[in-house]
């Protein structure tokens, strides 16, 4: 049984228990323990504060889940095994389940299909945590490589290594790369070079005390540059062997 449903049970079962003991006191009754009213209401406030908060921390929940579901057109019901996944989800790894479902829209959006965006999530959660940011972050940065490449959904953990390395060996993080990415990887990509390339030239140039977006703003100039060379440039490429500035990228 998942978290979501467990919650709601308990609620509800508490709002009954304490309807029905407030249905049960009369006020002449009541007043004959007038010298414990203070403790007595002091535990029903502190009781109605705590389940009145489950209630309320549900609404931006649904509030966000729903975001997420407009997107597949589906009714409450047809997405309700979903919604309970992204729930156990957020239990399972710990994180915040608005942040989670935040996350799932930001992923549907993306384009990733309904059937492997749990998967997909998970992926993008544990980089997330791993990455000290937010999930959406590393969905968008995930998603921006693989739509760039036409990749299917179930090669996100391989782009997610790729941002780890290129985190272990350069000066970067997570949210920088995710950021700025979009700078050179569809360029990269319509010009046939892997993305692991383009991760490899930011670790080295990051390293060496470049900023992330200025990275990758160098790398889709140099790209430019190389699939539209200026006389002298196709001068010194045919020097080196290479017909033509695509030939040698």
């Amino acid at each position: 049984e998942d978290r979501a449903s467990r919650v709601l049970r308990e609620v509800r079962g508490e709002f009954r228990g304490l309807g029905k003991a407030a249905a049960s006191i009369s006020f002449p009754t009541f007043g004959r323990f007038a010298s414990g009213a203070g403790v007595a209401t002091a535990a029903i406030a502190g009781f109605t504060a705590a389940t009145v908060g489950l209630v309320r921390s549900l609404a931006p929940y649904n509030k966000a889940i729903n975001e997420a579901r407009s997107l597949t057109g589906e009714s409450v019901a047809e997405f309700r095994d979903l919604r309970r996944e992204v729930l156990g989800l957020s239990a399972e790894l710990g994180v915040d389940p608005v942040q989670q479902a935040k996350a799932l829209y930001e992923t549907l959006s993306a384009g990733v299909p309904r059937d492997n965006a749990i998967d997909f999530l998970r992926t993008a959660t544990k980089g997330a945590v791993a990455g000290l940011t937010e999930t959406k972050v590393a969905v968008d940065g995930i998603t921006t490589v693989l739509n760039a490449y036409n990749l299917e959904a179930s090669q996100a953990e391989r782009i997610s290594d790729v941002y780890f390395a290129t985190i272990e060996k350069g000066k970067t993080n997570f949210e920088e790369l995710a950021s700025s990415i979009n700078l050179a990887i569809k360029p990269a990509a319509n010009l046939g070079v892997e993305f692991e390339e383009v991760f490899a030239i930011t670790a080295q140039l990051t390293a060496g005390g470049t900023p992330t977006a200025a990275a990758f703003t160098q790398i889709r100039s140099a790209l430019t540059a190389l699939q539209k060379p200026s006389a002298e440039m196709a001068k010194l490429l045919k020097q080196q062997g290479f017909e033509s500035g695509r030939a040698a990228i």
